[in-house]
């Protein structure tokens, strides 16, 4: 009857052993290729932020007011892939604003017409669904001047039941 708590023992260390290397417990593993989008909250600013880059995470953390949300967006490539586009990242300095746009149109709209300056591309993304892909969903509070992105179906019906407009889905993001 050893053997069980042999293999329990084992297990337990080779989790020890990944945690201490990588400074998490579990981790969702990326796709070849892709790394996951952190997403972050401001209360104060009210301002949804998405990033591939832990650094910037930790920099807003710990100095802007942001927190964590503590869930995993989902996979996007740091790179062009076939049937990928842009998502280009805008701010609004005067609002307070992140969003989000894989639309050169909404993008051009919003510089020209809205006060937003382009950030730059948080990464690459399909247009179209297919295996292994998640909707990112994209809303927007009017009276808060907010965007907020979710992978999440529930979390996009209830925010739309509370005082959020769903703006559609902005593109397909590599499900965890």
């Amino acid at each position: 009857m050893k053997t069980p708590i042999y293999f329990a023992v084992a297990f337990f260390s080779c989790l020890f052993v990944h945690a201490t290397t990588t400074g998490t417990l579990f981790e969702a593993r990326a796709p070849p290729g892709a790394v996951e989008v952190l997403s972050i909250f401001n209360p104060t600013v009210v301002d949804h932020f998405y990033t591939t880059n832990a650094s910037e995470i930790q920099q807003l953390t710990d100095f802007y007011g942001y927190e964590s949300e503590g869930t995993s967006t989902g996979f996007i490539f740091l790179t062009e892939q076939p049937d990928t586009v842009p998502l280009f990242r805008l701010y609004s300095l005067g609002a307070a604003d992140h969003m989000y746009t894989t639309s050169t149109q909404v993008r051009d709209h919003a510089v020209k017409r809205l006060g937003y300056f382009v950030e730059g591309i948080l990464g690459f993304v399909y247009t179209e669904d297919g295996p292994g892909r998640l909707p990112f969903f994209g809303l927007h509070n009017p009276n808060r001047i907010d965007h907020y992105y979710t992978t999440s179906a529930d979390q996009r019906d209830d925010a739309a039941k509370n005082g959020w407009n769903v703006e559609g889905g902005v593109g397909y993001l590599l499900s965890p």
